[in-house]
């Protein structure tokens, strides 16, 4: 690679989108082959008609064909044309971009995408692919961050085993101490038992209040539930009638 000048960017594993440009090139590629395939043809042949194709014909993002931006000029094929070599590097970087940031803009919208409060020393946890319903889908032992840049973060766990996964894949362990926990559970454990002295002594009340009143009139209601129950009594009835349609016949 280095005597061909080319350049080794490594993605972040398990996250197929830091390398979007070959995935959607792959896709395109799969796509001829699989037609191919299907209508019985050979898949060599087919391949080298869509890349010649493909470096021929104006690119919808930078508005001319891979070639030209290649070589400086159009390559010949069978269609006729007028041969024109002026090509614009600084106005097709520009379009480049201009439409690359619109895509960005847009995917950042569609994914809800937001900047992550993950930095260096932090313990997080690490996503994990589920074997069974019972599996937790992140690592229950924390990993602590070691390297962050951009959206690829290193992480490593007590053992010494470094990982490098995409921000998603982590969420910030927050640990809890247990007296914290002790006091929490020992708060709640009071509120419970106060709610029911509550409850019983309230019950109690009413029930004294039910016996000093034994002689009621059933026709009144004293109590504020007993006026719902009352008022719902007293709603009017509706109405019940046959349909004008009906008149001619008798019903039993």
């Amino acid at each position: 690679m280095s005597e061909h000048g080319i350049v080794h960017h490594r993605t972040t594993p398990l996250w197929p989108q830091a390398n979007g440009e070959v995935e959607r090139q792959n896709r395109s590629i799969m796509k001829r082959v699989k037609i191919a395939q299907g209508e019985g043809r050979d898949w060599k042949f087919e391949l080298s008609k869509f890349l010649i194709m493909y470096r021929s014909t104006a690119h919808s993002t930078t508005g001319v064909s891979p070639s030209e931006l290649l070589f400086g000029r159009k390559i010949r094929t069978k269609l006729p044309e007028l041969i024109d070599y002026n090509v614009n590097d600084f106005e097709v970087r520009d379009r480049d971009a201009e439409q690359k940031e619109k895509g960005k803009i847009y995917a950042d919208k569609r994914r809800g995408a937001c900047e992550s409060d993950i930095r260096v020393d932090d313990q997080v946890l690490v996503r994990q692919d589920r074997g069974n319903k019972m599996s937790t889908p992140f690592v229950p032992s924390p990993f602590k961050v070691v390297e962050k840049i951009g959206n690829s973060v290193l992480v490593e766990s007590d053992q010494g085993v470094q990982y490098r996964r995409n921000v998603t894949h982590l969420k910030k362990f927050i640990e809890r101490e247990n007296n914290d926990l002790s006091c929490s559970q020992s708060d709640a454990n009071k509120n419970v038992v106060n709610t029911e002295s509550e409850i019983i002594s309230s019950h109690k009340d009413h029930y004294e209040n039910l016996t000093e009143s034994s002689n009621f009139d059933e026709n009144k209601c004293l109590s504020s539930r007993q006026d719902e129950t009352c008022s719902m009594k007293d709603r009017p009835v509706r109405l019940k009638r046959l349909l004008s349609k009906f008149d001619d016949f008798v019903l039993k």
